[in-house]
């Protein structure tokens, strides 16, 4: 695998909790687990703590990070300030042959949330967020909400991610189809807020 997919899966592992925070990053374990070379571990891992994803300490090495609660929140405003700042886009620009599209991603989504598992749930869940991204401003903006989102593994997300607050997060989904079929982008970034920020 070349640096970029190998950043990528280390990324993808830590956020789905398979390197869990605060653990040690063994360069020797990693190697073995990815099969890759030392120095091309070494890359990627100076790639993640670029981006945040890894923390690095001199002449100790690699960890991943713990996450305290404001860590959590400052990242969360973060995103929904980005997300809000493109809800008139959003709201003016996707077409109406994507509003069934949508109903159908929220309506996944919600079943998810009643009988999926916590992957599941996720991969229910960014898959409706990368269909009404797509109607954006522009592909920067995506990939910064993408980095945001990225940011707070999964496994950490869960303590946050009570049921109540679930089924909550499902209706918001077909809310915000709502917002965008009434072409209402006040109410679109209001719904953007409140879907993405801890209370």
């Amino acid at each position: 695998m070349d640096e970029h997919e190998l950043v990528e899966k280390i990324r993808q592992d830590i956020y789905l909790g398979k390197l869990a925070p605060g653990m040690w990053l063994k360069q020797v374990d990693l190697e073995r687990r990815y099969a890759c070379t030392r120095l091309s571990l070494r890359h990627a891992l100076e790639q993640l703590s670029s981006l945040k994803v890894v923390e690095k300490l001199p002449n100790r090495g690699f960890y991943v990070p713990t996450f305290e609660q404001e860590t959590i929140k400052a990242v969360t405003d973060a995103r929904a300030r980005v997300e809000m700042s493109i809800a008139p886009e959003l709201a003016m620009n996707t077409p109406a042959s994507a509003f069934d599209r949508l109903t159908e991603l929220a309506q996944v989504f919600s079943v998810s949330v009643r009988t999926g598992t916590l992957e599941d749930q996720d991969k229910a869940n960014l898959a409706f967020h990368a269909e009404m991204l797509k109607y954006g401003p522009n592909d920067v903006i995506e990939d910064v909400i993408w980095s945001l989102r990225r940011r707070v593994p999964l496994a950490v997300q869960r303590v946050t991610n009570t049921p109540v607050r679930l089924e909550k997060s499902a209706q918001q989904h077909f809310d915000m189809v709502d917002a965008i079929r009434a072409r209402d982008p006040e109410a679109l970034s209001e719904l953007l807020s409140a879907h993405i920020r801890i209370d």
